[in-house]
């Protein structure tokens, strides 16, 4: 195929807008889309692709016409017209198949091109897409069946004529081979025995009204499936249903003696005749060999078994399942497998169930759902531990023999390294540790039970001299909630809770100071803080800001860097989730380097993104509302604290620190990952982008203004005297009623999980303090101001170490907060301020010295879909970043004695 790209051009828009697949995207999304589409155009007699070349992507006609055709023995023929603005080529994409027609331009065409990866990612992004495909599908197929219904209805009524006109031995030689799909003289000579008349049956195969040939020589098959039908119907009222099966099964009986006879012909016939046992036991031998070709026949036959064959039959079992995947139905697989569970006791335990665990694990890991994949490994390693012999499943697994055996291979590989894009960034690297060294229930349980039993002697043993007894158990509980978050053994939010629970239950603390945090306003501050991120990212004001800026800045990859960096600086105070401003701008970095024509993993590719990590996930900190560690540090502070730190005093306190960070880590960046040449973007491509979003809409207006209106709230804090958390409240409230904030965009956009386990952080200072806890861990933390020497320089940068090292080797969240919150007495005896020790844990404990440490690194690699950067070429920035945290925190220290910060 000649086929000319060239960029789209701004005419497109209104064009691309209309598409019947792009309807339900927003203008964000489709000015995300406009990079990867190329516009194609072909002269009337080309051909776009034809029947069995690979789905390589989704074609959408801008304007002119196609024609769709299939061959037929007798040459192609037209099934349908496709006009501007339809879709084509989806088919082959949704079912992982080849083109099943060939399509061929009528006239000039004008085509746009979506790449089968990106229209996956579009699929995952907006899953009520594949609903509108499939609408689409299925009137098209409408169509192609009522204008070919008409000519096979023709065909049928003169074949009818026929065979009333033919003589009474003729009617009943065809009657009876309407048993077949398909045969020849023999199969038929041998059913009919004596009746067999070998010059009519010629005479019928020569007319060829009521047979015509097929690819086999000496083979032929009805005209039509329905005259086919009426055949059948006559001989059932001749002979009756029961006859009817006698013929049938007859008929299967010479299939199966013949070695050329095809399988599925006599699947057919069994399943018509009801012979379930050997339908059964014929699927179980030929059923993967023609599953290959046909799963969706397949599957029917084994639907129609009855369950007491079909579920105490494994290779059965997984056939179906097969048959599901293949056809892309993996959803129904996994319920395939677990209604085998509830059905064959056998698939409880032993090698059965281990096989089906691994199964029900690849599929999960097919759908990217993370967690229950990773449920089925951990039941696969407990079997394994319960005595479950490896050779007998693997004796177990080649008597399946199911083709579903090598995707769960690669599936539990994915999920064991994290290697897995969709999942990935959830992966802890504890988990990873235990499931790759196949012990993870039996080590893990044992541990868990460990940690309880020390956690209870608490309430047992006596507390350490200066420590009450309410103070030793709370001490360890909180000890005990780190170990087992670190376990994974239930989420934190619910260890969290169950935490409290047992200090209320067993009279450890009052209600009212156990759940103190929840009443705490910094807790109402985050929860309005993430509903005001949600917002922003629901009116696409960040995406349009940065094509605004990159459209009008230089053609400088430097510039680009610090444009896409500083943007993210510029958003951090509006969005406190590090997590969501990456999801948002990571692909538009991948976008920039795309229309750049950067390789990816290039220098150039490398530097887009790991600048946009650099500045919209590492300088969050600057800014009390830039991340939520911040607002959980803020809500530990003591009252005192908590008054002289507001926004503003938090802004100009990280400002040195972060500027020397954002320095340093951007001339790195700059000076090794570098394109092999400056090009500057497709100015048709950013038109066209601008052209498809439109004018500020009204939501991003309201976001602008209220965004603005709440930061110059937060500044002044000091006029008004008014708490951000209420102000924060007031602008979700604004948001609400200007339209931009809606109830379903709340609740995907607070993270109710999240705010449960802060609840319960937010809750320490004052449980610490009415336990005494805090000042008996100032105490005994003296050694380390002793160890400094009383240095407050000595002293941080020794904070800046144990968190360094802690976050290494544990989970940075929990380890920041507990930290920070057991050095604050501490860090008075050496004059340091609260917040100095705050800021130091959270630099040191952002870091990622291995990708698993960092769930925003993992965020940032996954979000430009694996292509702009590997592991490796980020290494270099993940041990020099580590360096400059500790040389900006040291560097901070003069300014911060200057402002009292440090005595």
């Amino acid at each position: 195929m000649n086929v000319s790209t060239r960029p789209a051009t701004l005419s497109a828009a209104e064009a691309l807008a209309t598409a019947p697949l792009f309807a339900e995207l927003s203008s964000i999304d489709l000015a995300r889309l406009v990079p990867e589409l190329e516009e194609c155009e072909l002269q009337a007699g080309q051909v776009v692709f034809c029947q069995g070349d690979p789905g390589d992507g989704l074609y959408v006609i801008r304007s002119g016409t196609a024609e769709v055709s299939v061959p037929t023995p007798n040459g192609s023929q037209s099934v349908s017209t496709l006009e501007a603005p339809a879709i084509f080529g989806e088919a082959a994409l949704l079912r992982d198949e080849p083109r099943s027609a060939s399509v061929i331009a009528r006239t000039p065409l004008s085509l746009w091109t979506l790449p089968r990866e990106r229209f996956e990612a579009l699929l995952d992004q907006h899953p009520r897409l594949a609903v509108q495909i499939a609408a689409a599908l299925a009137g098209r197929l409408t169509d192609v069946t009522e204008r070919l219904s008409a000519s096979q209805e023709q065909v049928v009524i003169v074949a009818r004529a026929a065979y009333d006109a033919l003589d009474p031995p003729a009617q009943a030689l065809l009657r009876r081979a309407a048993v077949f799909a398909e045969l020849d003289a023999e199969l038929l000579r041998a059913l009919l025995g004596s009746a067999w008349s070998p010059p009519t049956w010629e005479r019928l195969v020569q007319e060829g009204v009521f047979l015509q040939p097929t690819d086999r020589a000496g083979w032929v098959r009805f005209v039509q499936a329905s005259l086919r039908g009426f055949l059948l119907h006559q001989l059932r009222a001749e002979v009756g249903g029961r006859g009817l099966r006698d013929w049938q099964r007859r008929a299967a009986d010479l299939l199966l003696a013949r070695d050329d006879a095809e399988p599925e012909q006599v699947l057919e016939l069994l399943a018509a005749a009801g012979e379930w046992r050997r339908l059964a036991r014929l699927i179980e031998e030929q059923g993967s060999a023609i599953a290959e070709q046909a799963p969706e026949s397949v599957e029917g036959y084994l639907r129609v078994l009855p369950p007491r064959l079909l579920w105490r039959r494994p290779r059965l079992v997984c056939l179906w399942a097969e048959c599901c995947a293949a056809q892309g139905k993996l959803e129904q697989a996994i319920e395939v497998y677990h209604g085998a569970e509830r059905r064959d006791p056998a698939a409880r335990g032993g090698p059965l169930a281990l096989t089906y665990q691994q199964a029900l694990a690849g599929l999960h890991e097919k759908l990217g759902q993370q967690e229950e994949g990773l449920a089925c490994l951990r039941r696969v390693h407990q079997l394994r531990q319960q005595g479950s012999d490896l050779a007998d499943r693997e004796d177990g697994n080649a008597q399946l023999h199911t083709g579903l055996s090598a995707d769960v291979i690669r599936a539990e590989h994915r999920l064991l390294d994290g290697d897995d894009r969709r999942a990935g960034p959830r992966l802890s690297f504890a988990t990873l540790q235990e499931l790759c060294e196949g012990r993870m229930l039996p080590w893990r349980g044992l541990v868990t039970i460990g940690i309880l039993g020390l956690t209870a002697l608490a309430w047992f043993l006596p507390p350490p001299a200066g420590l009450s007894d309410s103070g030793l158990r709370v001490l360890a509980t909180i000890v005990a909630l780190v170990a087992l978050s670190f376990l994974d053994v239930l989420p934190d939010y619910l260890l969290g809770l169950l935490m409290l629970a047992a200090w209320i239950v067993t009279g450890t603390l009052p209600a009212s100071v156990a759940v103190a945090g929840f009443g705490n306003p910094t807790w109402f501050l985050l929860l309005a803080s993430m509903a005001i991120g949600a917002a922003v990212e629901r009116s696409g004001l960040l995406y349009r800001g940065a094509i605004e800026l990159v459209r009008h800045l230089p053609s400088s990859h430097t510039v680009r860097c610090l444009t896409l960096a500083g943007l993210g600086v510029l958003f951090s105070p509006g969005m406190p989730s590090p997590n969501a401003r990456l999801l948002l701008a990571a692909p538009l970095a991948r976008d920039i380097a795309d229309s750049l024509r950067y390789p990816p993993h290039s220098g150039g590719s490398a530097g887009l993104a790991l600048a946009t990590f650099v500045g919209f996930a590492l300088m969050g900190s600057l800014f009390l509302t830039g991340n939520a560690l911040c607002l959980l540090v803020y809500g530990l502070f003591p009252p005192e604290v908590q008054a002289r730190m507001s926004w503003v005093d938090w802004f100009l306190a990280g400002l040195p620190t972060h500027l020397a960070l954002f320095v340093l880590t951007m001339l790195f960046v700059l000076a090794r990952y570098r394109p092999e040449r400056d090009e500057a973007p497709p100015e048709g491509t950013l038109a066209l982008q601008r052209r498809v979003l439109g004018p500020l809409s009204r939501d991003e207006w309201s976001a602008l203004l209220i965004v603005g209106l709440i930061l110059i709230g937060f500044s002044t804090q000091s006029l008004h005297g008014i708490d951000p958390a209420w102000l924060a409240v007031a602008a979700v409230a604004a948001l609400f009623l200007t339209g931009t904030l809606d109830d379903s965009t709340f609740k995907h956009g607070v993270n109710l999980s999240f705010l449960l386990y802060v609840g319960v952080v937010f809750g320490f200072g004052a449980i610490f303090a009415h336990v005494e806890l805090d000042r008996w861990l100032s105490q005994n933390l003296g050694v380390l101001a002793q160890l400094s020497g009383g240095s407050p320089t000595l002293f941080v940068l020794a904070v800046a170490g144990i968190a360094a090292l802690l976050g290494l080797l544990l989970r940075p969240g929990p380890i920041a907060l507990l930290l920070a919150l057991a050095l604050f007495q501490t860090a008075a005896t050496v004059g340091v301020d609260p917040w100095v020790v705050a800021i130091t844990v959270i630099l040191a404990t952002n870091l990622w010295l291995y990708p698993q440490q960092n769930v925003l690194y993992l965020t940032a690699y996954y979000a430009t879909e694996e292509r702009a950067f590997t592991h490796a070429q980020a290494r270099p920035l993940a041990i020099a970043y580590a360096a400059f945290v500790f040389l900006a925190i040291l560097i901070s220290i003069p300014y911060w004695r200057w402002i009292g910060l440090i005595a």
